[in-house]
């Protein structure tokens, strides 16, 4: 979908995790697709642990949905710009 995009244009990290010394850490303040039941959602890590705040706020919803939700966050950030 267009989390790339999205992760862009807020500067955040474009990859959801990276590997480190230490092992595998989330990468803060990234932008995914989560999917469980069938359905997916917008979530945005919230710290190194990997937890994750939803942003799309109506739970797993179809991928139409999803895809309209950040295409419109996209559109209120470039009209910010």
């Amino acid at each position: 979908m267009d989390c790339k995009q999205l992760n862009e244009l807020t500067g955040n990290p474009i990859s959801t995790y990276i590997k480190t010394d230490s092992g595998i850490l989330a990468n803060n303040g990234n932008y995914h697709i989560d999917s469980a039941y069938g359905g997916f959602k917008l979530v945005q890590i919230s710290n190194k642990g990997c937890g994750i705040v939803d942003v799309t706020t109506f739970g797993y919803g179809t991928k139409r949905q999803v895809h309209e939700s950040i295409r419109s966050i996209i559109n209120v950030l470039n009209n910010q710009c």
